[in-house]
């Protein structure tokens, strides 16, 4: 496979088109991470890329025969990752369960940034409020609530 490192897409697709096996191995590693990366930030679950990653994979071994050596590989891999995409949303949009799931994983991750920011408030208006203690009750609040230590 090593060997396979040195050739072009070209090269590849013209050895994938008459069923090399090692010439499709070396296509999915050379673009397996690029594209897992597109199709997340399009979905926004890694467990969805990597199922439509796969599925694209498949649909390019499935339609090895029809590939185009003269064209961008790259290009074709990422406009039918784009268009798998695209489908997984139309289907979504006619299946309640399915829409039920990406409502919930959107918000899954909307409330992890505001936790975060509310955190972050929390934090700020806590040490604003400790500013304005007068310093000796200041040591003592940050010493006990703080660091945690006893009021002896």
């Amino acid at each position: 496979m090593a060997a396979y490192s040195t050739y072009t897409d070209q090269e590849l697709v013209n050895l994938l088109k008459q069923g090399d096996e090692p010439a499709f191995a070396a296509l999915y590693d050379r673009y397996k991470e690029r594209l897992a990366g597109n199709l997340y930030k399009l979905l926004k679950s890694g467990d969805l890329s990597k199922e439509i990653l796969q599925d694209l994979f498949l649909k390019v071994w499935d339609n090895r025969e029809q590939l185009d050596p003269e064209k961008s590989f790259r290009s074709y891999l990422f406009k039918v990752g784009e268009n798998m995409v695209n489908d997984y949303y139309r289907k979504a949009a006619r299946d309640r369960n399915m829409r039920n799931k990406m409502i919930l994983a959107s918000t899954e991750i909307y409330s992890h940034i505001e936790e975060n920011l509310f955190k972050k408030e929390n934090a700020e208006l806590l040490q604003r409020a400790v500013d304005q203690m007068p310093p000796q009750r200041r040591q003592v609040f940050t010493l006990c609530k703080l660091e945690g230590k006893s009021y002896k």
